[in-house]
């Protein structure tokens, strides 16, 4: 048993008889370091490593790698972590591996993980997965291509079952997107399920989408994700559980809850979500009616580039619809969401005969721009 003694009483007692062997100053250093003073420990520890004492290297660089004691360097840490390596220290190997990683060095990162085997937290076998992506994203060696990505598979598997959800995460996405391998919606929904279960909002709110291209029978299970998702505070998944709430698709049709979500999701600045949300005060859905509002969220959205918002509120500044009558403005929003390939736009600035409210010079402009609508 290990009994710490008061750094004041045993910085006295070390004043008083200083440590005359590698072996004390070392067994000096580690009391200090139980205690966590740093300051005194630190020189005692690069004396007893610098008189080759093993036990000392490995201390040493976590001190340079942290910063205790002295001021931190790479450069340091990587020499005594390497030779704490050398002496069979496989958590230095570990070490190691993590400034590899960390300085982007992919190959000797994965090289170094490698060595650890079984022994690999998830952390690290997650960190051994990607190794395997980049250095194959970055390697002319074609014939090692497969067994990269075989490699990397088989260790975003390990992280995944270790309990690592960034891991189950990015597995899905392989299988989802279909660029290294054969695009699956069964293993993605797979991987994505046990990334959403550890608590990924964004895992749940692709989990959700999985379920829906599967099957339309999946759209209940795709409304409770897309809710886990929404309220761990992801805008897009609130949108999108807006809309199944006004449609009724994997939950009864609830007016009440999709302004909710929308409110949620405009509060995040979804564009989308701002527009819906505008005709709900419009046209009085689940919340009274409110034109100026109508008008002000139909601003924000078509500020945030929604070409359908840009439109709408073009036709409110056009019709004076809670809104002073400005053609000019109104023009002006036509045009952006008749650049955006918006029909409807387009068919507006026909239907109000722009070229006639334009001087010459600003049409020979309009026209040159890229924003000039095809008509």
């Amino acid at each position: 048993m290990v009994i710490l003694v008061p750094v004041a009483v045993f910085f006295a007692w070390f004043c008083s008889n200083p440590p005359a062997t590698p072996e004390e100053i070392l067994a000096a250093a580690n009391q200090l370091v139980a205690q966590g003073d740093y300051e005194a420990a630190f020189p005692l520890l690069k004396n007893a490593a610098e008189s080759d004492m093993p036990p000392a290297y490995k201390p040493l660089a976590e001190c340079y790698t942290e910063g205790l004691g002295t001021p931190p360097s790479p450069q340091d840490a990587r020499f005594w972590y390497t030779k704490a390596e050398q002496n069979g220290d496989a958590s230095a190997t570990a070490a190691l591996a993590d400034l590899d990683y960390e300085t982007q060095n992919y190959a000797a990162a994965l090289a170094r993980y490698n060595l650890l085997g079984d022994s690999r937290t998830a952390e690290q076998s997650y960190r051994s997965a990607r190794c395997c992506l980049f250095v194959l994203d970055s390697s002319h060696e074609v014939s090692r291509a497969d067994s990269y990505l075989h490699q990397a598979v088989d260790l975003y598997e390990l992280a995944a079952r270790q309990g690592h959800g960034q891991a189950a995460f990015e597995l899905a996405e392989l299988h989802y997107k279909g660029k290294l391998l054969p695009p699956s919606l069964e293993n993605a929904a797979k991987w994505y399920t046990m990334a959403a279960e550890q608590g990924l909002a964004e895992a749940q709110f692709r989990l959700a989408w999985c379920l829906m291209e599967s099957s339309p029978a999946q759209n209940e299970t795709a409304v409770h994700w897309l809710s886990r998702a929404a309220n761990a505070g992801h805008a897009v998944a609130a949108y999108d559980l807006a809309v199944c709430y006004l449609s009724g698709r994997g939950c009864e049709p609830d007016a009440q809850q999709a302004v909710h979500w929308l409110q949620l999701a405009a509060h995040a600045e979804h564009p989308a979500a701002m527009r819906r949300l505008a005709f709900c005060y419009r046209d009085a859905v689940a919340v009274p009616k409110n034109i100026p509002m109508a008008v002000h969220l139909f601003s924000q959205a078509a500020a945030a580039g929604d070409a359908e918002a840009c439109y709408n509120l073009a036709w409110c500044l056009h019709h004076a619809y809670g809104v002073h009558k400005n053609t000019a403005a109104a023009i002006s929003f036509y045009i952006k969401a008749a650049a955006a390939g918006f029909a409807p736009a387009q068919m507006a600035l026909q239907d109000i005969l722009i070229f006639r409210f334009l001087p010459p010079n600003y049409l020979k402009i309009l026209q040159k721009s890229q924003n000039y609508p095809k008509l």
